[in-house]
């Protein structure tokens, strides 16, 4: 009966496990349903035999998901916790901890000494993460739900009652060790033995990212078979046995996976050894991607947010085309190789890389080989070496240094850097489907330019897709400050008015990257306060700026009209020699399509009143001046612009409590409807052949 089975799965796996995936897509992207009819029809006429296993997969899988999408904490005013795991800083102490049986991550304001497997009595403020609230932006949420985090719990009065053994003591101690003992290189120390990259600054991380080589630092394939590797040739120089040695190495690995908190690409490939020993020696006769399906199906099953890790993704991907071209690989050697890998793991994951950074540099197949061979040869080995022998952390820190030092000069290559995103379901479809069907049929030398044809062709409709679109655009974005978007059809004209405050994450770029606009024909800055102007030259670095307009030369633009494609653009003549800068903020009016946008910078009551003075307007939609302050929205300027509709642009931990309460009574005793950012994130009211639709994305 086992060998029936057996036999019923062998090569079939991983059609269990790409059922999976296209069960996930369309639950997270409707469109992707227009795979399921080919899907279907492949696994019936192909692979019959297994579709009820397909059926019990994915309602193990939805159930699982769906009793963890609704774990939930009672209310109470204090709660027990059992710590898991611990990040110290200079200044605050942060921790996972259950609560319930619910992992939550738990923050002190100060430093204390938290131990994994310490029990507390704490009293605080519980909340759920917030969602992302930038369209294509980095959602918090989501990479909390993917480590099993549900919860955030701010520390306000905490108890200690006592310690129990938990397994995460390990990695505590082995990062204490590292601190004391390996306080030059510990950087590289903490990625490569313990998953952890807390240690590598901003800057840093920027320019590993900009050139490429991310893959390099998350423990994976390439590390943890180094490490078989190593061990493995110990032992045989011990002259120890085989079936000992893999046991050996097998308990080793399990460690490792424990010691990296189970980090999903350690564990990937931690589990692919353990299975491909125990296939050997049980004679399962199962393919290598047989077992990596099984570890993915495993996986997902054991935690349904695994998927929206970016590790895991680029993890399974990359292995699987890389098992996928083992026909390609095997006859090649050395440089050859390295290069090949590359092309092939670049090719492959192009469009998940270029969507998660808004660019990718296409020198990367050349950094990837310089870079690797430093890697496997020098760093790697030498930091295995000093977390043995610390005394060697001044030899690895000169390598580091001249690593680094690399990483930043290549970084500063940005001429083959290309910027965007895809955007949409279709194109992800499209190009993976060209990309499966060319691993398929590689040794078609018709079909291997016909794929790689097509592929291009995907890539450059992806990412200039604004160039066709027909709609148009106002987007109030969700940053500390202010900052507008408003784009044209056709990418005929792209303006945008403040750039909010200084963000090391650049949401605003990255919000403009990932809708491919790579050129802004404005760029306003309202008035000189950092929370309208943080960004501006982070913006000049990054995008194609035409023309920029501040209180310095914009009495070269008073009092006429601009047009910019089917935008118009009025600034109003008014005195920029205030003390008060607010009141030096530059008001402008936008016409698009038959609606008037009026932007009023931090306009103060003095601002508004001689605005008013001077010119009698009525607007459609109003952006509420100094985020809803008790300074500005006077009644007899809400009299004289009467806006249908007004968006405040408010910070939502700002210190000033705003918007004010009575301000937004003023809006609402004239039955003015009020859209506020720190309410429902960014705001877009978009036109589209002349309709108008308001989009929100909710905290």
């Amino acid at each position: 009966m086992k060998l029936k089975i057996l036999s019923l799965l062998r090569y079939r796996v991983i059609y269990i496990a790409l059922s999976l995936v296209i069960f996930i897509l369309i639950k997270e992207n409707v469109w992707y349903v227009m795979l399921l009819p080919f899907y279907f029809i492949y696994i019936v006429k192909n692979h019959r035999i297994i579709i009820s296993i397909i059926v019990v997969i994915i309602v193990i899988f939805g159930i699982n998901f769906r009793i963890k999408s609704s774990s939930s904490i009672n209310d109470s005013a204090q709660f027990n916790v059992e710590v898991v795991k611990v990040n110290q800083d200079n200044d605050y102490t942060t921790f996972t901890c259950y609560i319930d049986g619910v992992l939550v991550n738990a923050y002190l304001s100060d430093r204390r000494e938290v131990l994994p497997g310490d029990l507390y009595t704490v009293k605080g403020e519980l909340q759920e993460p917030l969602h992302n609230t930038f369209p294509n932006g980095f959602d918090y949420n989501e990479y909390l739900l993917s480590k099993g985090i549900y919860y955030q719990f701010f520390i306000e009065d905490i108890e200690y009652k006592g310690h129990r053994f938990n397994l995460n003591i390990l990695n505590y101690k082995i990062n204490k060790y590292i601190e004391d003992k390996i306080p030059l290189s510990k950087s590289y120390i903490k990625t490569f033995i313990l998953a952890d990259k807390s240690d590598f600054d901003q800057d840093t991380l920027n320019a590993i990212s900009t050139i490429g080589i991310s893959h390099l630092f998350a423990v994976s394939g390439l590390h943890v078979g180094l490490l078989v590797l190593v061990i493995k040739k110990l032992m045989e120089k011990a002259r120890i046995r085989d079936n000992i040695s893999d046991v050996f190495i097998i308990v080793i690995l399990v460690l490792y996976i424990i010691i990296t908190a189970y980090s999903p690409s350690v564990t990937r490939a931690g589990l692919m050894f353990i299975l491909i020993v125990i296939n050997k020696k049980m004679n399962f006769h199962f393919s290598n991607i047989d077992l990596l399906s099984l570890i993915f199906i495993f996986l997902l099953i054991l935690n349904p947010y695994f998927y929206k890790n970016q590790g895991f993704i680029l993890s399974f991907l990359v292995t699987l085309l890389l098992l996928l071209s083992n026909s390609i690989l095997k006859d090649i050697e050395g440089i050859k190789l390295l290069f090949m890998v590359s092309l092939i793991s670049f090719i492959g994951t192009f469009p998940i890389i270029i969507s998660m950074n808004n660019q990718i540099n296409l020198l990367t197949l050349i950094f990837n080989i310089v870079f690797i061979m430093y890697m496997t040869y020098l760093i790697l080995p030498l930091t295995y070496l000093t977390f043995i022998f610390p005394f060697f952390d001044i030899v690895l820190n000169i390598f580091i240094s001249t690593y680094n030092d690399l990483i930043y000069v290549s970084s500063k290559l940005d001429m083959f850097i290309l910027k965007g995103s895809f955007q949409y379901a279709w194109e992800f479809m499209i190009f993976y489907v060209i990309i499966f069907s060319f691993f398929r049929n590689f040794h078609n030398t018709a079909n291997y330019y016909k794929s790689f044809s097509l592929a291009l062709l995907i890539v450059f409709i992806s990412l200039n897709l604004n160039q066709i679109s027909p709609q148009k655009s106002v987007i109030f974005l969700d940053v500390k400050g202010d900052s507008t978007f408003i784009s044209d059809s056709y990418n005929n004209c792209n303006i945008l008015i403040d750039t909010g405050e200084n963000d090391e994450y650049n949401s605003v770029i990255n919000y403009l990257l990932s809708s491919n606009v790579r050129k802004l024909d404005y760029l306003f800055i309202s008035h000189f306060h950092s929370d309208h102007y943080g960004e501006m030259f982070d913006i000049y670095d990054n995008l194609d700026v035409k023309t920029t307009i501040t209180r310095d030369n914009v009495v070269d633009y008073h009092n006429r009209m601009i047009d910019c494609g089917s935008i118009s653009m009025y600034i109003y003549e008014l005195s920029y020699d205030s003390t008060n800068e607010n009141n030096n903020s530059m008001i402008i009016s936008i016409f698009i399509e038959d609606r008037h946008f009026l932007f009023m910078g931090d306009s103060e009551l003095e601002r508004e009143l001689e605005f008013i003075e001077k010119y009698s307007i009525d607007v459609d939609y109003l952006k509420v001046s100094h985020h809803g302050s008790s300074t500005s929205s006077g009644y007899d300027f809400l009299d004289t612009v009467t806006p249908r509709e007004a968006f405040i642009m408010v910070y939502r931990y700002n210190i000033f409590d705003h918007p004010d309460i009575f301000v937004i009574n003023r809006y609402n005793k004239r039955n003015i409807s009020v859209n506020r950012t720190d309410l429902m994130g960014s705001i877009e009211v978009e036109y589209l052949f002349g309709i108008e639709r308001k989009k929100y994305y909710k905290p």
